[in-house]
This record gives structure tokens, sequence and C-alpha cells, in this order.
């Protein structure tokens, strides 16, 4: 006799197996095992690649320094060689600008191989600035060096200097120049060379 009752499929029941379980276990321990040496190995590459970064930063600051001591070293040379000069200590003892002018002038283009490409003097009494160089250099340029080195009593440095095209560094060194009589100041005598872009 047909029955009123339908039966239903039965759902299927999601039943949970060990096989499963452990699997699943295993795939996360294996992900997390996966995330960390990944983690560790960026890591450890991005210090290697650091070090490496800071090795060449040191080697490179290393050689500029070896460049800038040595072209200082030349500047340094011509400029005791300057200020020994009788006539240039005469010539600023007197305060004739043109004789001054005269000795730089004949001093800077006398050089060989260009040690220099910035050569003035600062006279004291006058406050004069007087450029033997290339006359490439704004005036302003010149007076803010003399007024550093006043400020700060730097024998030595880097400086840049204002050019009629745009800017450039200096390594820059002064000397004073002695009355040969009284043994006064009477100014200083400024000389310095070019640094490259790469330096």
């Amino acid at each position: 006799m047909p029955s009123d009752t339908r039966t239903e499929p039965r759902k299927p029941k999601f039943e949970l197996s060990l096989s499963t379980l452990v699997v699943s276990v295993f795939l996360v321990l294996g992900l997390i095992i996966a995330g960390i040496l990944v983690a560790s190995g960026y890591h450890i590459a991005r210090q290697a690649i650091e070090a490496d970064i800071d090795r060449h930063r040191d080697r490179a600051q290393q050689i500029a320094t070896l460049i800038v001591t040595a072209r200082l070293h030349d500047v340094r040379q011509l400029l005791d060689l300057t200020v020994q000069e009788s006539a240039l200590r005469r010539a600023m003892a007197n305060g004739n600008r043109q004789e001054v002018e005269a000795q730089l002038t004949g001093v800077y283009f006398a050089q060989e191989e260009g040690v220099v490409d910035v050569l003035f003097a600062h006279l004291f009494d006058a406050d004069t600035i007087i450029d033997a160089g290339r006359q490439t250099h704004t005036a302003e340029s010149l007076r803010r060096v003399v007024r550093d080195n006043r400020a700060f009593s730097m024998t030595d440095q880097v400086a840049a200097l204002d050019m009629q095209t745009g800017r450039e560094f200096f390594v820059l060194s002064s000397n004073a120049v002695l009355d040969p009589q009284t043994g006064r100041v009477l100014g200083s005598v400024y000389a310095g060379k070019s640094l490259s872009e790469n330096v």
C-alpha cells in the first residue's frame, strides 16, 4: 500500500575525520614555517645589502677624502709660497691695490697644471677683495667666504662659490699676510681648487 509520507533524501553530514585534521594541522604548520623562513631570509638579505651599501659608502668617502686632501696639499703649497713673496707683502703694506693684483695675477698665470682655480686677497685696512682668478665668481660669493672664514676661524674648508653659470664646489685655504716691518696682519690670501661633482 502506498504511503503518504515521503522520505527525504538524507543530507550529507560533514564529518571531521582524524586524517583530515592531521593534514590541516600540518598544512598550517607548513605555512607558518614557510612564512618564518621567508621573513628571516628577507631580513638577512636586507642586512647584507645594507652592509654592502655602507661598505661602498665608506670606500667612496675615503676616496673623496683622499682627493680633497691631495688637492688641499697642492693649494697650501702654492699659498705658502705666495704669501712669502716680499713684493706682495710690500704692496699690501703700502695699500697698493694695483701691485697686489699684479702680483696675484702673476702667481695665478705662472702656476703649473692649474694648481688653483681661485686666488684672491682680502685687504683688512680697506676691506677690499682683489680677485686674481678667472673672475667668474661673484664678488659677494668671495666676501661670503671671507666672512665665514673669520666667523668660524676655518683655515681649510670646502665651500660653494657662486659662479656666473651656477654653483661650484671648491676646496679652499687661506693664509695671513704679515707686514715685513711691524709683523701686523695686513690681510689674507685665499686659494682654492675646484672639486668635480663626483667628489
